[in-house]
């Protein structure tokens, strides 16, 4: 819901009249916006409406539709206009999916955050670093000879390596579309994807988790998402992205 705000004046020297407006934007099915039962010459009243945009994706209509009686009152006369505010360079009004968590994936983010909750935030990781190279000690794993250094000093030595650090959590997005050959990915079901999505990507803002987003459905476009403004883009790309097939 977008509120609008329209000021209309009536510049002829005479002749009161109605006056109705209609915002292309908000697309068929509205009568109205914002109308004037009586308009005397020389006044100017404000009308305030909400604009509700279903349709996701960018908009860029800048047109209404203007009827009157002006100036006999005998007829209606309709003209479409466009709004002096919205310059023709305007990039339009983006609209994003609704962002949508099924229950079970819900349920799954909040076992995650209790997770967090035990561990500070931080979750282990696989990787082991070098730390040195020393010679076989008895009970040290074959596997961690280190077979180059081995040759060259032609004694067995093995590696030494730090135990796994703790890293900040991260969640990774991947959103695609592709799918088996032969089927078909309804359009509806593709809007339902970018509705949970977006879900993700609020969620990930809202408890400031950093994101990894990699979308692959026009181009191949990789987003790490640490701040609030990045999850905002990310929303922007979700709101301009189309199914390629």
């Amino acid at each position: 819901s977008i509120p609008v705000a329209v000021s209309i004046s009536h510049a002829a020297s005479s002749g009161a009249s109605s006056v109705r407006i209609r915002d292309q934007l908000a697309g068929p099915g509205i009568d109205e916006h914002a109308s004037v039962s009586r308009l005397a010459p020389g006044d100017t009243v404000d009308r305030f409406y909400a604009l509700r945009l279903f349709r996701r994706g960018r908009h860029r209509e800048r047109h209404f539709i203007l009827e009157s009686e002006w100036p006999l009152g005998f007829y209606t006369f309709r003209r479409a206009d466009s709004f002096d505010a919205i310059p023709d360079t305007h990039d339009g009004i983006l609209v994003a999916p609704r962002p949508e968590l099924p229950a079970g994936l819900r349920e799954q983010l909040h076992r995650w955050e209790g997770e967090d909750r035990s561990t500070g935030g931080f979750q282990r990781t696989n990787t082991l670093e070098l730390r040195h190279l020393r010679e076989f000690r008895p009970g040290d794993s074959p596997k961690s000879i280190h077979w180059p250094s081995t040759t060259r000093s032609g004694t067995l030595t093995v590696r030494e390596n730090d135990p796994p650090q703790p890293q900040p959590r991260r969640y990774g997005l991947l959103l695609h579309d592709f799918r088996p050959p032969g089927t078909v990915l309804r359009p509806g079901r593709f809007e339902t994807i970018l509705r949970y999505a977006a879900g993700l990507v609020s969620h990930c803002r809202d408890h400031d988790i950093a994101l990894t987003f990699r979308l692959a459905c026009h181009g191949d476009i990789v987003w790490d998402a640490p701040a609030k403004s990045g999850y905002g883009e990310l929303l922007d790309l979700l709101a301009e992205a189309h199914d390629r097939s």
